[in-house]
């Protein structure tokens, strides 16, 4: 008998196997109108979805196949001779032809399983939908695990029966057709159960892939856009806070002393020693304060700023180990799921322009931060600058008024003190309002800031430093004529005090040749030696013990004359 004419009595199934692939919704289901209750019977569809952000578009496929597990649960469920009883009924024959008889029912049994098992295991492929095998789970496996198991055990019992049955000592009984016909079914069984297993091993190594697929693309993947789109709102926060910080500062605020001199060294510091170490992904800087700024500081800015470039670190290392990681799975994954490869590496490369957008706008908030110190810093200094520049403004006015007024002739005194006032001004504030315009100047030049304030600090600091000039060049063209007369006085002060004192020196000795007769010396009266000469613009000076009685008389005679001594 061949193999080709064996007839196999396929068992009779209370179970439509029809019923076991796609299951069918019984009358009362569809005649209700619960919208609640209609929505269950797509709960098969529905565990297809991935929650947001991590969705992906729904395979029309796979809403329109029944799932793997209701398939394999189908699959399982089919009726075999258990093994146990098989060798116990057969072990317990009397005759070696029944005995053969009841191989004959097992094999029939078992070849009917095999052939609906291929027939099932054809419409198990997942035809490059990973969603439709990932749907399954890993208890799909263990099922596909314990199916393989069960009808293995159940194939060795087979085998070990006919084993029996020809170490019988009856089997002589048999025609050798019969033995035949045994050992072919035999080798047909096996030759099909090698099929189903290769393919219930195709279809846990597809679930098993796809398993893989859901865990890449939900927790791998997953948790990097996670972690982007969590960085991306702290530098949302961060930028919202400096925002509210600038717009709710109050403008009675103390402002800080600058030290100009510090500043100072500060800006001109090499650029090289100001420049930060830069990762090949991103920019960072690795200084002790990430603002790069010693006079002014924020610690609450640094932590910030430090804590959101130390999460970014790993995040650009989980985003480099990717591509192995990827490329790894889909060397097993491109030849059952080549539209899920693409779709991750389409996820990928979307992380990493999100990636590409957060390390810009990381920078960009790193620099405004840095900005907004310098802001702090410029402004202040620009304070202080145009509080300098008022001051020396209202000498520049006391000193015009005094000279209006007349004061160069009624009050000198006043006049000088203004005039000394506005010098030492002008000595001390205008140098160092000029190195806070520099400063600033090299500030906007070198880039630290380009803030419209500063822009703004900067021209209306810079025009007012030009007519403050303008009007101290107009000052000392009025103060020329007075500091003349007063040059021409002093001098002849000066001339008639040595004249005197010589005069009086040849008077003290008698019958020295040349001298002038005591009698032509004008002695003051004797009232007017309580009169102290005023020398200079500020003051009193202690006159000379030698030339006393010569200041008295110039003293004496500048007031006879109707003249104020200077």
């Amino acid at each position: 008998m061949s193999m080709q004419e064996m007839s196999f009595k396929e068992p009779s199934f209370d179970l439509d196997f029809h019923q076991l692939l796609v299951p069918k919704q019984p009358q009362d289901r569809k005649r209700r109108k619960n919208v609640k209750e209609e929505s269950t019977s797509s709960s098969d569809a529905s565990s297809f979805f991935i929650p947001e952000p991590l969705s992906r578009s729904n395979s029309v496929y796979s809403f329109g196949r029944a799932s793997l597990s209701s398939q394999l649960a189908g699959l399982t469920s089919m009726s075999l001779p258990k093994a146990e009883s098989l060798s116990a009924n057969i072990s317990q024959l009397p005759t070696a032809r029944k005995a053969c008889k009841a191989l004959y029912v097992a094999a029939e049994q078992i070849a009917s399983w095999n052939r609906k098992a291929l027939r099932m295991l054809r419409d198990l492929d997942g035809d490059d939908d990973v969603e439709w095998a990932a749907a399954a789970g890993r208890d799909a496996l263990d099922d596909t695990n314990k199916t393989i198991v069960k009808f293995e055990h159940l194939i060795n019992v087979y085998v070990l029966s006919i084993e029996a049955l020809q170490n019988r000592p009856d089997v002589g009984e048999l025609r050798p057709e019969e033995l035949s016909t045994v050992v072919e079914q035999m080798e047909y069984i096996l030759i099909s159960w090698d099929d189903v297993r290769n393919g219930l091993k195709r279809i846990q190594d597809q679930v098993e892939v796809a398993m893989e697929w859901e865990e890449l693309w939900n927790k791998v993947l997953g948790e990097v856009g996670q972690e982007l789109d969590s960085l991306s709102q702290l530098v949302f926060e961060m930028e919202e806070k400096r925002h509210m910080a600038y717009m709710t500062k109050s403008k009675d605020e103390p402002e800080e002393q600058i030290n100009i001199n510090e500043l100072e060294s500060f800006i001109d510091e090499p650029s090289k020693k100001k420049e930060t170490i830069t990762n090949s992904r991103f920019s960072m800087t690795f200084e002790s304060s990430p603002l790069a700024s010693p006079v002014v500081e924020n610690p609450q800015d640094d932590t910030n700023l430090l804590s959101l470039f130390a999460r970014m670190q790993p995040l650009r290392a989980s985003l480099d180990f990717l591509p192995m990681r990827l490329s790894l799975f889909e060397t097993r994954a491109q030849p059952l799921f080549p539209q899920a490869c693409r779709e991750l590496q389409d996820k990928r490369q979307r992380l990493e322009k999100s990636w590409q957008q957060l390390s810009e706008e990381a920078e960009r908030l790193r620099q405004e931060l840095s900005e907004d110190r310098w802001v702090v810093v410029f402004r202040n200094a620009g304070k202080q600058a145009h509080k300098m520049a008022e001051s020396v403004e209202r000498s520049v006015t006391k000193v015009q008024d005094a000279l209006q007024a007349g004061y160069a002739r009624s009050n000198p005194a006043t006049l000088a003190k203004r005039v000394e006032s506005f010098e030492a001004k002008k000595m001390h504030y205008m140098p160092a309002i000029m190195r806070v315009l520099t400063i600033i100047q090299k500030g906007l030049k070198d880039r630290l800031t380009v803030n419209g304030e500063i822009l703004r600090l900067n021209k209306e600091l810079g025009a007012r430093m030009r007519d403050l000039e303008d009007r101290i060049r107009e000052l000392a063209t009025l103060l020329e004529p007075v500091t003349a007369r007063s040059n021409s006085s002093l001098r002849e002060s000066i001339s008639s005090i040595v004249s005197a004192d010589r005069s009086l020196s040849s008077g003290t000795f008698a019958g020295t040749p040349g001298s002038s007769p005591a009698s032509s010396i004008d002695l003051p009266t004797p009232a007017s030696t309580k009169i102290t000469p005023k020398y200079g613009l500020n003051g009193y000076s202690k006159p000379r013990a030698a030339t006393s009685m010569a200041a008295h008389a110039f003293h004496y005679n500048l007031k006879s004359k109707g003249r104020q001594p200077l």
